[in-house]
């Protein structure tokens, strides 16, 4: 039978018309039910394959004659996988050995690789072990008929083999395949003595052709010379035309318009260019802002530290807007992400996984982080309006953790991206065979639907991996700020967010007052350019506490203490953030840190704590040298309904 398929010839067409289970029973009759055993020479053993040359078998006469296959294919090298590879070097076969071996012929699914009929793993045996070969071969050559002891069995394969007295017959197989391969060298050097001719006449005609083009190259170069000095002429003409008819003067010219950055003005000291920004808001013609000089002092410190800054307020203070006119004195790039109320989970901020397409589905707080990455020496500010529409808690909380520890968030597993890489990999090289010889327009243009978007998923997929690593690191060129609303349409934020933030109120603009501040800064025609900044203005540094300073912090964790209001280790690495500017007197110091990272821990009432007691500690600390925060404490005071004396909360979020 199998002499007898292999002289048959089949037209591949007809064969791919055949059922799956039809073309599997057409290769077990071909293979002799996967028993056919060959012999070959080791052609190459690379890294990820290797190859086996001048597969020859038995035919019924008993002679060792090359292997034919159907389909009119001629394989005089046969391909092995990576495992069989792997067997060759387990087995210690070199290129050059003589080895017996099985074919892997597959049946139906895979009739579209470029090799049909590849080596079976686990079958390659080398020659020189047993010195010979199966002992079918025997009757070929009957004076070298040993005798029957002479025989090693292999039980298993039911195969007989030669021992090692036999290497005459070995080595006549040898120069068998030697004398072959002279024929074909001879073959060889007579086809390119052929070629040689026909080399030297292609030579001539190309150069014959290369200088009949560089003389048409030459005489067209000479026609877009003369017309273009045509044309000049022609221009020359309508102008000295102008030029008579007195048009053309330089008074009449037009101006070329000129792209120029906008001027920008460099300060040395941060009170001096955050006074220049107040000027700056102030004379904005389209949307004028006013904020005084210790609201943007207290705005450029939080910003100075790794917290996250949160404003708060009612609703049309101007919180967003402090955000936009800051980012825009100091030309820093402004990514507004509006905070909606169905926000769950950290997906809807970094954005989640999708298995099914095997893509990540991103945000635009993720992009705009992506893209300050991209771009290290910009500063971005990165804002989440109205961020209290939803439970912070459940979509920040550790996102502010990261951004104040080690700043790397795992989007997704490192496992999945070396997934996608291996599955890309095969998919395109795959693709690179499909488009080989035309071009992708052409390819797409003679493909189904299906083709189509298989390559288009393709493109997305290693967008995805190129783009959106596992692993998120966030830059140090980024600072994240937040707008709560306080009224009773949000939520109210949670004691480990609060922890975390940098608190300032924004209270409502007195407009007497901005009109006034504007006139007088239009008096004095201050140019309006914006701060010239870099990255490194605004790089976190860690400063010390003077013994001063330590021992009234100290003196304030204490008595704080009793109410059950804890100052942690990250208030003392705030605080070291914020003496780090090499900005804050002592007062404004201890202004600061009341009214944004202590006041805002204050949420109690009567039935909990004496508020008596706790407010005398407070006003201790806070009083009229310390203006800001006395300000919010003195709004943080509810009082009883029936007496106006007498308190019943204390608290900043009401």
């Amino acid at each position: 039978m199998v002499e007898q398929l292999q002289n048959t010839s089949m037209d591949l067409l007809e064969y791919l018309d055949e059922s799956y289970e039809e073309r599997i029973k057409f290769w077990e009759q071909f293979v002799g039910n996967n028993d056919l055993r060959l012999f070959g020479k080791v052609h190459s053993i690379k890294e990820n394959n290797c190859e086996i040359i001048n597969p020859m078998v038995i035919d019924n006469n008993k002679h060792l004659i090359p292997l034919k296959f159907p389909f009119g294919l001629d394989y005089k090298t046969i391909l092995g996988t990576l495992p069989v590879t792997k067997e060759l070097m387990d087995k210690k076969i070199v290129q050059g050995d003589y080895v017996f071996f099985n074919l892997d012929l597959y049946g139906g699914k895979k009739e579209t690789e470029p090799h049909l009929i590849k080596i079976k793993r686990d079958t390659v045996t080398k020659a020189e072990l047993f010195d010979g070969y199966l002992d079918a071969l025997l009757d070929a050559y009957p004076g070298e008929q040993p005798k029957l002891n002479d025989f090693a069995v292999d039980t298993k394969k039911k195969i007989v083999y030669l021992t090692e007295n036999n290497k005459p017959f070995f080595n006549k197989l040898i120069e068998y395949d030697i004398e072959k391969k002279r024929k074909e060298l001879a073959y060889t050097e007579d086809l390119i003595t052929v070629n040689q001719g026909k080399i030297s006449d292609l030579k001539v005609d190309y150069e014959r052709k290369e200088e009949d083009l560089k003389q048409q190259l030459q005489s067209e170069q000479q026609i877009i010379k003369a017309t273009l000095q045509k044309e000049i002429e022609e221009l020359e003409e309508v102008k000295n035309k102008l030029e008579t008819f007195k048009l053309f003067t330089a008074k009449g010219k037009s101006q070329p318009m000129i792209s120029q950055e906008q001027p920008k003005r460099k300060f040395d000291h941060p009170l001096e260019m955050l006074e220049h920004v107040k000027n700056y808001l102030l004379t904005d013609d389209e949307k004028p802002l006013y904020y005084d000089a210790h609201t943007l002092l207290q705005f450029y410190t939080g910003l100075r530290t790794d917290q996250l800054v949160v404003l708060a307020g009612s609703p049309g203070t101007g919180k967003t807007s402090l955000v936009e006119g800051f980012a825009k004195a100091v030309n820093a790039e402004l990514r507004i992400i509006p905070v909606q109320p169905n926000w769950m989970d950290k997906s809807d901020l970094l954005g989640f996984l999708n298995p099914i397409e095997k893509t990540y589905v991103s945000t635009p707080f993720l992009d705009a982080i992506l893209e300050a990455k991209n771009n290290p020496s910009k500063l971005y500010l990165i804002c989440l309006d109205e961020m209290n529409l939803a439970h912070i808690e459940y979509y920040f909380a550790e996102f502010l953790s990261k951004l104040q520890t080690d700043r790397k968030i795992q989007l997704y597993s490192e496992n999945f991206k070396f997934e996608i890489e291996e599955e890309l990999s095969e998919r395109y090289f795959y693709f690179q065979e499909k488009v080989a010889d035309m071009s992708l327009d052409a390819y797409l243009a003679s493909q189904g639907q299906n083709d189509i978007n298989n390559y288009f998923q393709m493109k997305k997929q290693l967008y995805f991996i190129q783009t959106y690593q596992p692993l998120l690191e966030i830059p140090e060129n980024i600072r994240f700020i937040g707008t709560i609303n306080k009224d009773e349409t949000t939520k109210d934020l949670s004691p480990k967010v609060v922890d975390r933030s940098f608190l300032m109120k924004i209270d409502p603009v007195n407009e007497i007052e901005m009109e006034e501040a504007r006139k007088s800064v239009l008096i004095l025609n201050i140019p309006r350019e914006q701060v010239e900044i870099s990255v490194e203005d605004f790089h976190v540094e860690n400063g010390e506490k003077s013994e001063r300073e330590k021992k009234k912090f100290h003196t304030m964790k204490e008595q704080l203490r009793r109410y059950n209001l804890h100052l942690t280790n990250r208030f003392d690495r705030a605080v070291n953030q914020m003496i780090g500017i090499g900005l804050l007197e002592p007062n404004d110091l201890l202004d600061i840190v009341g009214a944004s990272l202590i006041l805002p821990k204050i949420n109690t009432d009567s039935y909990d704590t004496d508020l008596d007691q706790l407010m005398s500690i407070l006003q201790s600390f806070f009083n009229d040298g310390t203006k800001r925060s006395y300000s919010v404490l003195n709004e943080m005071k509810i009082y009883d309904s029936g007496s106006s004396n007498k308190l019943s909360a204390l608290t900043y979020w009401r």
